[in-house]
């Protein structure tokens, strides 16, 4: 096998070992990845980008952090907006509104819905991530490398063992 080829599979099985140890750390850290689908926060988060949210307690949320929380009324969806305001209580809630918007949002945020602070934003690997969910995208990105990568370990058995075969018309 030429260098080139070898440079190019270590290179895969590298990224995709990285990829797979991002994602068993961040997952025992309580991290989450999720992809910018709305531009209520332009310029600050771009739609197509990837935030890493991580867990924090309320007490330590201050006016002008971004927060990824559950909606109030549709708990299936989650926001991400700029704090503008906290509201003391108990529990106590925050204001809330995207950097895009004209208007606060309508809702008052209770700290129980607060999934975690955004600590990252990677502009468009959101694109890659939702891309890496399809089916396609599945394919392509770990059937294909995981291919090439047996593929070029079944060529490296066979030289190594001297049953590589001469060209044709060769004796």
């Amino acid at each position: 096998m030429t260098t080139a080829k070898r440079l190019v599979c270590r290179s895969l099985v590298s990224v995709m070992l990285v990829a797979l140890l991002l994602v068993l750390f961040s997952h025992l850290m309580g991290w989450r990845f999720e992809a910018v689908l709305s531009g209520s926060m332009d310029p600050t988060l771009k739609t197509g980008g990837l935030i890493v949210l991580s867990p924090m307690e309320s007490d330590a949320i201050q006016p002008g952090d971004i927060i990824g929380f559950h909606h109030p009324a549709n708990p299936d969806t989650l926001i991400v907006h700029r704090v503008t305001q906290i509201e003391p209580g108990n529990p106590g809630s925050f204001q809330t509104k995207g950097d895009a918007n004209t208007f606060h949002d309508a809702y008052p945020v209770p700290e129980g819905n607060v999934v975690g602070k955004v600590r990252l934003h990677l502009p468009w690997a959101g694109h890659f991530a939702m891309f890496a969910q399809e089916r396609w995208g599945l394919l392509l990105l770990l059937v294909i490398p995981g291919v090439i990568v047996i593929v070029s370990e079944i060529s490296k058995l066979r030289e190594s063992a001297g049953m590589r075969r001469s060209p044709p018309g060769l004796y």
